[in-house]
């Protein structure tokens, strides 16, 4: 199974595109991935934190892979790809 490719990006409010430096305008839904909401009305702070964790499982993916290859391994590559996941943690908890 595949995702849609790409870095995704969180616009702020409910928006989470691919690469957003390429939209041509606003309303332009062409590289639009998802919408996020709450399921509890006027919680803002669940559609934020939805919307970093969105945001951030392309990186949390490729870090976690890299992780893996990297322990079956002789382990020199753990340094570099240990920074790639905590960069993707903080992404994914809007840091």
């Amino acid at each position: 199974m595949a995702h849609t490719p790409g870095n995704y990006t969180w616009d702020g409010s409910a928006r989470i595109d691919t690469d957003a430096s390429e939209q041509k305008e606003p309303g332009d839904t062409s590289n639009m991935v998802a919408l996020v909401y709450s399921q509890r009305v006027g919680n803002d702070g669940d559609i934020a934190s939805n919307g970093h964790l969105f945001a951030a499982a392309p990186a949390m993916l490729k870090a976690l892979r890299q992780m893996v290859v990297n322990s079956e391994a002789d382990g020199h590559g753990y340094r570099d790809c240990h920074k790639k996941a905590v960069a993707a943690i903080a992404k994914a908890e809007g840091r």
